[in-house]
């Protein structure tokens, strides 16, 4: 059976890389696989949509059961920006207002353009059976980072927001 699963896998993937996927998430014999290559972002978005209405197909055509049971997840480790694919500038994946994670708090300060999607924040959601139900993050509360993200990476307008950075955050 690992014999024809590594043969198909190998169609598509070089040896190497097709026995490890084989083995690390023990693909046998009739499993159904779904790979996803492209932007990250968007691949991911792709992957959602298809683990979502899968599930959905499975459950309509009696292949499966809607779980009566509640199950929560807490989301965490979010970048802090992200690039807008149709303007190419930067953005806030929660809001502008979201620290950055303290594990990355050096990388952030010396952070190149290029590296800010790396940055980790201090965002979080709560999940429950698949949905979002609830969600916050820990703000920014040190006046100079926080005009330091508004201006320098966001390059938001904020001067209408000046009353608030003289009395601190």
């Amino acid at each position: 059976q690992y014999k024809d699963v590594l043969e198909r896998l190998t169609k598509l993937l070089n040896n190497d890389v097709a026995s490890e996927m084989i083995a690390k998430f023990d693909i046998e014999e009739n499993d159904l696989l779904f790979l996803g290559i492209g932007d990250k972002q968007e691949t991911q978005k792709i992957m959602g949509r298809i683990r979502c209405d899968y599930q959905a197909f499975l459950i309509d055509n009696g292949k499966a059961r809607k779980s009566a049971e509640n199950k929560f997840v807490w989301i965490v480790d979010f970048s802090m920006f992200e690039k807008n694919p149709e303007t190419g500038k930067m953005e806030s994946v929660h809001h502008p207002f979201t620290a950055p994670h303290p594990d990355d708090m050096e990388d952030f300060v010396n952070a190149k353009a290029e590296n800010l999607i790396k940055i980790l924040s201090q965002a979080y959601d709560l999940v429950l059976n698949g949905q979002e139900v609830g969600g916050g993050c820990m703000r920014i509360h040190d006046r100079d980072m926080q005009h330091f993200v508004l201006e320098q990476i966001l390059k938001i307008p904020h001067e209408h927001l000046v009353h608030l950075f003289s009395g601190g955050l």
